[in-house]
């Protein structure tokens, strides 16, 4: 009876070492498959990250071709330059200046076209043609509203040419 027990006791030992065994692989193979996994997920994310960095490096690459920066105001000097520029105003701002230097692309032009986009709800504000005078030290395009809706806006600046790339961008937003 005793060496019946002790088999028993050994068989039951030997199913338990059996089920340890087997459930010890499962989980090495499921770590293995899931190394495998991470491994692929962190290549995918460092090749992002690459595709990331050149389209950051295309962006500022354009943004140093347009050569240029909007400075926004709610007047102008007699020479156009922005008075006391900042890049937040009120929605009961009644008119916005949008500044910009008589150099590089924009030199000596007698008009261009201005886009002013709300990029919050994507609605264009204005689009339209606006004199300027080439000789100025600075020019500028003007949007008058009753009042603004809060959001981030951009503002486009085009030569009237068969070109449709802006040469020269700026933002602003309303709290």
């Amino acid at each position: 009876m005793k060496t019946k027990v002790i088999w028993g006791v050994i068989v039951v030992l030997v199913a338990v070492i059996i089920a340890l065994v087997i459930i010890w692989q499962k989980t090495d193979s499921t770590l293995t498959q899931t190394k495998s996994q991470l491994d692929q997920i962190k290549s995918q994310l460092d090749q992002t990250k690459s595709e990331l960095d050149e389209t950051k490096s295309q962006l500022d690459q354009t943004t140093s071709q347009l050569g240029q920066t909007i400075l926004f105001s709610l007047q102008v000097n007699p020479d156009y330059s922005p008075i006391s520029p900042t890049t937040t105003f009120r929605p009961n701002t009644k008119r916005i200046y949008a500044c910009f230097k008589n150099e590089g692309v924009l030199a000596n032009l007698y008009k261009v076209i201005a886009k002013w986009t709300n990029q919050t709800n994507k609605n264009i504000i204005d689009w339209q043609t606006f004199p300027l005078t080439p000789d100025a030290k600075y020019n500028h395009v003007w949007v008058k509203l009753d009042n603004w809706d809060v959001g981030k806006y951009l503002v486009s600046i085009y030569k009237q040419s068969w070109d449709v790339e802006p040469v020269a961008c700026g933002e602003f937003e309303i709290k």
